[in-house]
């Protein structure tokens, strides 16, 4: 499935991010996600191995943004309909662990990812230079989905 793991606050999706136009379907896994312990927006990209392991590997999370006190992923269908959350079990830990144990996680289900349409996201960020109060800062931006 083109998208691998959706929660509030973390978005796993299959790219061809390398621009191959050799036809062999290679693909990259990208997972933004928030690290609420170091207020970091994180991005990785897993690269397909193929055989004989078929699987996403090779990845390192590249900090994007520090200073971010929220991260929110909000998921729409092609009715233009919040799709929500729900607790389930899966193994689809986002960020994404090939170890990940079976176990109940607040997400959108296989069915609900297969719906996605449009993905909202917002980030406030809180910066602090010495001497000024910091001032806080929202952006928010939206995605739209194509090639599902």
């Amino acid at each position: 499935a083109p998208i691998r793991t959706a929660t509030a606050q973390c978005f796993s999706f299959i790219a061809d991010v390398s621009g191959d136009v050799s036809g062999t379907g290679v693909a990259d896994q990208i997972t933004y996600n928030f690290d609420s312990s170091k207020n970091t927006l994180r991005r990785r990209q897993d690269n397909w191995s193929g055989p004989p392991k078929y699987e996403f590997a090779g990845g390192s999370f590249q900090p994007l943004a520090g200073s971010v006190d929220l991260l929110t992923f909000t998921y729409y269908d092609a009715n233009n309909q919040v799709l929500p959350m729900e607790d389930w079990t899966s193994t689809h830990a986002c960020p994404p662990d090939p170890k990940a144990k079976l176990e109940k996680r607040k997400q959108l289900t296989y069915e609900q990812m297969r719906q996605i349409r449009r993905v909202a996201i917002t980030l406030k960020t809180l910066g602090s230079r010495p001497g000024i109060y910091p001032d806080s800062f929202t952006l928010t931006s939206d995605v739209h989905l194509r090639n599902l």
